[in-house]
């Protein structure tokens, strides 16, 4: 089993890092093998975020594979007849503002790529992390990161998990480190509310990430690390 660093950089926004025996892998979301190319629109995210020719994409950066689902008919919410997707997502947009209006989720919609990062992690020109005095990682607006949506919808099949990270070479990896931000969205909402959810003001109430490991057969392991987030 090969350690894996990962660096993701949201709870909506993500980017990644392995080891192969003394060798520690970076994920570098400037190189992408899958697409080969990423196209970004004017709000700065993939261009084929709501692409509905390929239902179940996945975004590829060497070794790394992440799943990025359209969701329902065609891209087409059945409930609300919107457009759709989760998984994960890619991103240089660095918006930190609140677009929750009087409560509101309905802004978001237009306005959810940003990070409260302010963008993503920089690297330095031998490809390593660049550091604060406080021991978190350099961020700057332009810099890409992935942005993760976890609808339980898809998490409903098993082979169409929201938020799940392969490897290429079909290989188990050990994940040794990672950095996650909250995204937005959740983050206000958690704060202010957001016609979803109330805001957090109760004692015991939490927003929390959890990872779970899987085996070649991707079947979850029964291990798994949580995150609070709020």
């Amino acid at each position: 089993m090969k350690n894996l660093h990962s660096l993701p950089i949201v709870a909506a926004a993500c980017c990644m890092m392995h080891a192969a025996a003394a060798d520690t892998i970076t994920l570098n979301l400037n190189i992408p093998t899958a697409p080969a190319e990423i196209q970004l629109n004017t709000s700065g995210y993939w261009t084929e975020t709501y692409n509905t020719e390929d239902q179940y994409q996945h975004l590829e950066f060497g070794l790394y594979s992440f799943t990025h689902n359209i969701g329902g008919n065609g891209g087409e919410d059945l409930m609300s007849g919107m457009m759709s997707w989760n998984g994960f997502t890619y991103s240089t947009n660095s918006d930190t503002t609140n677009y929750a209006l009087e409560g509101s989720s309905a802004a978001w919609i237009d306005n959810q790529w940003g990070c409260m990062a302010g963008g993503g992690i920089l690297t330095d020109t031998l490809g390593r992390i660049m550091m604060r005095p406080d021991g978190c990682p350099q961020t700057d607006s332009g810099v890409p990161y992935l942005i993760g949506y976890w609808s339980f919808k898809s998490d409903a099949d098993d082979n169409r998990r929201s938020l799940q990270i392969d490897f290429t070479d079909q290989q188990l990896h050990r994940l040794v480190g990672t950095w996650i931000c909250n995204h937005p969205w959740p983050y206000y909402g958690n704060r202010y509310g957001d016609g979803f959810a109330s805001k957090m003001e109760n004692n015991g109430e939490h927003f929390r990430l959890v990872a779970h490991g899987l085996n070649s057969r991707l079947e979850d392991t029964g291990t798994s690390v949580t995150l609070d987030l709020a």
